[in-house]
């Protein structure tokens, strides 16, 4: 009879110990979720200075050619994006005509603003764009008293994706 108690003793045994490492992994109870991580990325330009057109001192009386100044727009654009680049008509604009306006009078200059980089797609890098001011010869200077003469031109930069 011993011999029987310590064999079904044994079996019991054999049986948990099998259970028991056969349950070792299982969770009871627990739930598992996936969660999603998102990001959308959008284009965006971001303009690192404010360039300006300065003529310097003109000879009003030098019709001879054209009078010309040049400054750097620098700006960064996310990878991908594309890029538009407008420029304004300024503040004393006349039909068409970009105008400078005399500090003190009501004279006005009529001058020309060009980009050779209206539009383009972003790298993630700095851009150097030319804005390019221009008072054309054939633009009168004689009659126009002397002084200074300026204008505010808005530089619009817009990533169209």
């Amino acid at each position: 009879m011993l011999q029987n108690k310590k064999g079904f003793l044994l079996s019991v045994l054999g049986f948990l110990s099998i259970f028991i490492v056969a349950t070792a992994g299982v969770s009871y109870g627990g739930n598992t979720v996936t969660v999603p991580v998102k990001v959308n990325l959008v284009g965006s330009c971001d303009i690192q200075n404010t360039p300006e057109i300065n003529f310097g001192d003109v000879n009003p009386l030098d019709a001879a050619t054209d009078h010309t100044n040049t400054s750097a727009l620098n700006f960064t654009c996310s990878s991908g994006t594309t890029y538009k680049i407008e420029l304004d008509k300024g503040k004393y604009y006349k039909d068409t005509d970009k105008r400078m306006k005399h500090e003190s009078k009501d004279n006005y200059i009529v001058y020309g603003l060009s980009t050779p980089c209206s539009t383009g797609t972003g790298t993630g890098s700095q851009v150097s764009c030319d804005i390019t001011g221009t008072i054309s010869k054939n633009v009168s200077l004689k009659d126009n008293p002397v002084g200074k003469y300026n204008d505010d031109v808005i530089v619009t930069i817009t990533a169209t994706n």
